[in-house]
């Protein structure tokens, strides 16, 4: 039987180590590039400043906002948003009566995550932010931790001082 060399196992956990390094890199590298923004924010609705069961949100954002983890208390999550376009030049709520077809202008994108190493997408759903209610509902596996982000759909509102505002609920779940 041939045994592997001291050396030889320092040198294979040294590469699987490096690799695990360099995946992590790219994946602070993505989140990074995403959070320049200081006008932006996302805050959950209540006395703990926290999300708790209630799970009510506040959103404030140009590019992208991210939520912090919780706890899913069934096989079953839904998040509800409520979003509008704010122009900040105008300090205004954007209608849209100037432009043809303000639904494909003004949407955002709700994605759903696990909170894992990978960060796995578990489903995602397109919004029109026009002041109407928007939702999505995913299986997933209780008492395993999930995040979500809330993203412009398109590039139309670069430069433009518009921002997404907006609330919205997560349904079924708990702070971790």
């Amino acid at each position: 039987m041939k045994t592997i060399s001291k050396m030889k196992r320092f040198k294979i956990f040294v590469a699987c180590l490096s690799v695990v390094m360099l995946l992590r890199g790219f994946s602070t590298v993505s989140y990074a590039a995403n959070t320049y923004e200081t006008n932006s924010y996302f805050s959950f609705v209540n006395s703990d400043s926290r999300m708790n069961s209630n799970g009510t949100f506040e959103v404030y954002f140009y590019v992208k906002v991210t939520s912090d983890s919780f706890v899913a208390n069934g096989d079953s999550l839904a998040i509800y948003t409520y979003m509008y376009i704010f122009n900040e030049a105008t300090d205004s709520i954007f209608t849209g009566d100037d432009i043809i077809d303000v639904n494909e202008l003004c949407k955002y994108v709700v994605r759903l995550y696990k909170d894992n190493f990978w960060n796995t997408l578990v489903g995602s759903y397109v919004g029109v932010a026009d002041g109407g209610f928007e939702y999505g509902q995913w299986d997933v596996e209780e008492g395993e931790s999930y995040y979500f982000t809330i993203s412009r759909y398109s590039d139309w509102n670069r430069g433009t001082g518009m921002y997404y505002d907006g609330t919205g609920k997560v349904f079924n779940v708990t702070v971790e």
